[in-house]
């Protein structure tokens, strides 16, 4: 998983990353971590909404 050598995460990048494996959430910068992103994420992969903290 490569995601947490990514300098500049983006949503686009970290969803890309999601999409593959739902485990790519736990490295998901807090900032971009917005409902709307979170939202997207369970879209793409319903996998990650253990990986989801509220």
């Amino acid at each position: 998983m490569a995601l947490q050598f990514v300098k500049h995460q983006t949503e686009e990048i970290c969803l890309a990353a999601v999409k593959e494996n739902s485990y790519a959430l736990r490295l998901v910068k807090p900032e971009i971590k917005t409902e709307e992103f979170l939202l997207r994420c369970l879209e793409n992969n319903i996998a990650c909404i253990k990986y989801i903290e509220v």
